[in-house]
């Protein structure tokens, strides 16, 4: 088989290089890094296309990337050849549903509810996958010194522009939208803000801001629905880091730059800067007693990449409660998770306390990932699904 492949800067792209390797895939890799935050782009870019059209000149059997992007399956379509995308990042961030219904798509997602919703959509072509973990490059990477701690939390703290919306609001906006995060953050493992978050909310709300001016911004259902996920998801995550603080823990920050209002929110906390994904995170992961993962609050069923990470690392991962971490792994056995901020407070004490049982635990749940979890399987498993193996 012959496997065209292009790199946009994620994350997995390196370790499924190495596996296709591995596997005796042939492949032709091709690192394009371009503007990934304009929408735009990843519909329509003229040099893209042009290199795109030039490439399937040759005879490659499909083409993969992680993450969809229109404008290689609007291409693929027209020259018929499959285009596989498996996307780590959940929502899917696009605008529109655009180039979706191809039939040379295969899109693979690692949130069951996000499939669901998609195929209830009348998309045929989305299929559930989880993620992967290259445990053979971890293994090779030592715990460090300098990253020990108790608890520690690598990721961004999710700065929602909901305040600044919110302000802007009637009275009774407001107090509808505190309402929903109040009862969202006491909520795990059933995000129940897009069954309540109808359009006539949505709408008076647009309204009442399009009053104030007629250049006011005009949000989607959608968009206010990730901006409250956002929010509720940086209420928890802060929460936590201070509660974890005050219980008299050494708690460890690393994250993208802080607003002023953050700092002030996370004074005492140990706040240091990004890592990098190949090797200091895995460090970090490994050398922290506990490592704190609470997902983003739209992820509304699936393991996030950074979960599988830490548990592939070796790491013990304290999650919050999600349908599919039930699914896969043996609650207390091979995963922690927490049900309220509460519950979290007292597993990370408890296991603080408890070495043995901790590392059992992690090592319980890295056997699980490198049996289940492994790119061989998930690789095949896209190609079976796509008709490429025979």
């Amino acid at each position: 088989m012959n496997i065209l492949t292009f790199n946009f800067g994620s994350f997995t792209h390196y370790d499924l290089l190495i596996k296709l390797k591995e596997m005796g895939y042939t492949y032709k890799n091709i690192d394009f890094f371009y503007e990934r935050n304009n929408a735009d782009l990843k519909y329509h870019y003229d040099e893209f296309e042009q290199l795109l059209i030039n490439e399937l000149q040759s005879n490659f059997d499909c083409v993969i990337t992680t993450n969809f992007y229109p404008i290689i399956a609007k291409i693929c379509h027209q020259k018929n050849v499959k285009y596989l995308a498996w996307s780590y990042d959940s929502p899917i961030n696009l605008p529109c549903t655009d180039e979706m219904e191809h039939l040379t798509n295969f899109i693979f997602l690692f949130d069951k509810n996000e499939v669901k919703k998609y195929q209830a959509m009348g998309f045929d072509n989305f299929y559930h996958l989880p993620l992967a973990v290259n445990c053979d490059r971890l293994d090779l990477i030592h715990p460090c010194s300098k990253y020990e701690t108790d608890i520690s939390f690598m990721g961004q703290l999710y700065e929602s522009i909901l305040p600044v919306l919110e302000r802007l609001m009637l009275p009774y906006q407001q107090e509808l939208i505190d309402k929903l995060i109040s009862t969202q953050l006491n909520i795990y493992g059933n995000w129940f803000i897009d069954d309540v978050l109808t359009d006539n909310i949505v709408n008076d709300i647009n309204r009442h801001l399009l009053s104030q001016s007629t250049e006011a911004i005009q949000i989607s259902k959608q968009q206010l629905s990730y901006a409250l996920a956002q929010h509720i998801t940086h209420i928890e995550r802060i929460t936590l880091l201070n509660l974890f603080h005050k219980m008299g823990y050494k708690v460890d920050l690393y994250t993208y730059d802080l607003s002023e209002n953050e700092k002030e929110l996370l004074k005492g906390i140990n706040v240091h800067g990004k890592l990098s994904y190949q090797n200091e995170m895995p460090q970090l992961f490994k050398s922290s007693k506990i490592n704190l993962n609470p997902t983003l609050k739209n992820i509304t069923s699936g393991i996030s990449l950074r979960a599988l990470d830490i548990i592939g690392s070796k790491g013990f991962l304290l999650a919050n409660y999600q349908p599919e971490i039930a699914e896969y792994f043996k609650e207390n056995e091979e995963i922690v998770m927490y049900s309220s901020m509460e519950d979290a407070l007292e597993k990370a004490s408890f296991y603080l306390e408890h070495d043995d049982l901790r590392n059992k635990i992690t090592m319980s749940g890295y056997n699980k990932i490198r049996e289940n979890f492994n790119y061989e399987n998930r690789i095949s498993k896209m190609f079976e699904t796509a008709k490429l193996l025979f």
